[in-house]
């Protein structure tokens, strides 16, 4: 069996300190929130002890690279510049990340991911350094003890998270962290575009109303129906967008946008999309409902992916095709306005026929 090449296991190494997936918060959001809500003192002092991780090894990498351009030759400096230097870069970014997740959010074990990598790390150096002591019969190196005080420096901000405010905070900004969506029947409609991990939606009926000191929203908490893993999602209500109670049918309040993405909402669209040759006639009573069900949703979601083409953009912007993950396979005409009008048109001539059969069948 050949051996990974040294970037496969150092990507091993990074996924085993499960560094910070994904993107955000902003910046602007994490100081927004910090005028908002003020987080105790504990957590403020835990955050500004791992803000010195980044920032250190952002000095480290400029150091690295200065030193190595000033000393070595330009193929040495730019190897170590794009490998070592590269990856400092890197590391400071995801563990910046982290502490801003770990104010904003009271993510905190995102924000110790440094820590968490540099133990994995002090497992081959104590290796190392324990077969050292034994062959060399105990010898008398402080320099052995840096690892070690690396170690507790960066374990140091887990001691003031300790304090009762601190593990308090999570809850106290729970729905921070989800999407903002502007009423339940929108948040199934996301749930149905972005499944669970096995690949199945999450029922929308699993999603429990809460409420923080900042907004009111749902979490869905306990174990996929279909694969049996756990799973914690939290989604924030966007109050002022919140559809008029006289409309349950409504996604959200008219004219607002929408809280899913382009993909969310091209997928959805073709998802519940009924043939353009269905007879309604033909239906039984539970299958004219269906479709009726069916129909109204991707008539919805047909409608709202036109809302996001800007007014005299003729599609939507790449920057807006978010949510769930375009194919690329997928056409850019998908996108263009002239299509999406074209489908809705389509798709709301098919809603009229269901309608037009239901109320037929209606009793006098």
């Amino acid at each position: 069996m050949t051996r990974p090449p040294p970037l496969m296991e150092t990507r091993k190494v990074l996924q085993a300190a499960r560094p910070p997936v994904g993107e955000g918060p902003p910046t602007r959001a994490v100081l927004a929130g910090l005028r908002r809500l003020r987080p105790p003192a504990s957590v403020l002092v835990a955050v500004l002890v791992m803000a010195l991780v980044p920032l250190v090894l952002l000095v480290g990498a400029v150091s690295l690279v200065v030193g190595t351009w000033s000393t070595d030759g330009v193929f040495v400096a730019l190897a170590t510049t794009l490998l070592l230097g590269g990856l400092l870069v890197v590391l400071s970014a995801l563990a910046w990340r982290g502490v801003k997740r770990a104010l904003h959010f009271g993510a905190y074990e995102q924000g110790l991911f440094v820590a968490r990598l540099t133990t994995v790390a002090c497992v081959a150096i104590a290796g190392f350094l324990l077969w050292y002591v034994v062959s060399e019969g105990n010898p008398q190196e402080p320099s052995m003890l840096v690892p070690f005080v690396v170690l507790a420096l960066v374990w140091l901000p887990a001691l003031p998270l300790q304090a009762p405010s601190a593990k308090a905070w999570p809850d106290r900004v729970l729905l921070r962290s989800g999407p903002e969506v502007r009423s339940r029947r929108e948040l199934g409609f996301l749930l149905d575009a972005r499944p669970h991990s096995c690949g199945v939606p999450l029922p929308v009926d699993g999603a429990v109303e809460v409420a923080d000191e900042e907004a009111r929203g749902w979490v869905w908490r306990g174990s996929c129906p279909a694969c049996g893993r756990s799973a914690v999602h939290v989604f924030r209500l966007r109050a002022a967008d919140a559809p008029d109670a006289a409309d349950p049918l409504a996604w959200g309040r008219v004219g607002s946008a929408p809280a899913l993405g382009g993909g969310d909402l091209l997928y959805l669209g073709d998802a519940y999309a009924v043939p353009a040759g269905l007879d309604p006639a033909a239906l039984s009573e539970d299958e004219l409902r269906a479709s009726w069900v069916r129909a109204l949703a991707s008539d919805q979601a047909t409608e709202q992916l036109l809302a996001l083409v800007p007014a005299g953009k003729v599609a939507v912007p790449v920057w807006r095709r978010t949510g769930r993950p375009v194919p690329w396979t997928t056409p850019g005409e998908r996108f263009s306005r002239a299509d999406v009008q074209a489908r809705l048109g389509e798709r709301r001539d098919v809603l009229q026929r269901v309608e037009q059969e239901w109320a037929r069948r209606a009793p006098a």
